[in-house]
């Protein structure tokens, strides 16, 4: 956030694989659905590759910067959220839809309200697995003008 590296962690109630090769993060997005089906999730954020314990500034905007693409097209969720008493609580939520070449995206956010925040990409799916990339992800304040 403030210039300093965070490494990316997987977060789940059963862990995404990730790795890095040729410099991109590389995710396994498993399939799972409700119950008994494969993989067992319930949410999209069962499964998250995040970066936790960031600060916000209230009320301050951001700029979230990545390159991405996937094995298929899929929809996931760039995320800043909280966990509050074992609920998911999205501060912050914007679809992603990626398909398989490599795109840059840049995108405002908007955080309200102090204290300890994760960034996340929701990587759960309902359809078929898929392996995401990621490369060049940066979150940075945005210069008041």
């Amino acid at each position: 956030m403030n210039g300093r590296y965070l490494p990316f962690v997987s977060i789940s109630t059963q862990i995404v694989g990730i790795r890095v090769e040729g410099g991109e993060l590389v995710a396994e997005g498993p399939t799972g659905g409700f119950g008994d089906l494969p993989g067992g999730i319930v949410n999209p954020w069962d499964r998250q590759v995040s970066h936790g314990d960031l600060s916000f500034t209230d009320k301050k905007l951001y700029k979230l910067s990545f390159d991405a693409r996937a094995t298929r097209n899929v929809t996931i969720a760039a995320t800043v959220n909280t966990f509050t008493d074992g609920q998911y609580i999205p501060r912050w939520e914007r679809p992603i839809t990626l398909t398989t070449g490599m795109r840059h995206f840049e995108l405002p956010v908007a955080v309200y309200g102090t204290g300890t925040r994760t960034f996340s990409f929701n990587v759960g799916t309902y359809d078929v697995s898929y392996t995401l990339h990621l490369d060049n992800v940066s979150l940075t304040p945005v210069p008041e003008s």
